[in-house]
């Protein structure tokens, strides 16, 4: 962790590949090495780019597979942060209603479609 010239702020490792610094595109989180955001990297899986395509042709090498897994992850825990609601208890006894995140499905309102949530019985 290292501290800017004129800033408090620290630089804070949100993963192996991923990592939020001041000092590097206003503090969004970037892969590490490169001044590539991750939403862009999101941006590109929302619209079905491969992730093959969105590593080796859209960011020519610079970012691996196991880096966009890490995004989707990220992304996932900071909406599962957001919105996820404890498991709630049916009729039934013994038995409980989760939730299950499904990646990449259209329709998830807004703008991102990112994850639906996915009620099932357990």
């Amino acid at each position: 962790m290292r501290k800017g010239k004129n800033s408090t702020a620290e630089r804070v490792d949100l993963g192996r590949h991923i990592v939020a610094d001041p000092l590097i595109c206003h503090g969004q989180p970037t892969f590490k090495g490169t001044r590539i955001m991750v939403w862009q990297v999101l941006d590109d899986v929302a619209e079905g780019r491969s992730w093959d395509f969105i590593c080796n042709v859209r960011w020519e090498g610079r970012i691996p597979l196991a880096a966009v897994a890490e995004a989707i992850k990220l992304a996932e825990r900071a909406w599962l942060e957001q919105h996820a609601r404890p498991a709630r208890r049916t009729a039934r006894r013994g038995r409980r209603v989760g939730c299950r995140l499904n990646l990449l499905d259209e329709n998830f309102p807004g703008d991102q479609a990112l994850l639906l949530r996915e009620w099932r019985i357990r």
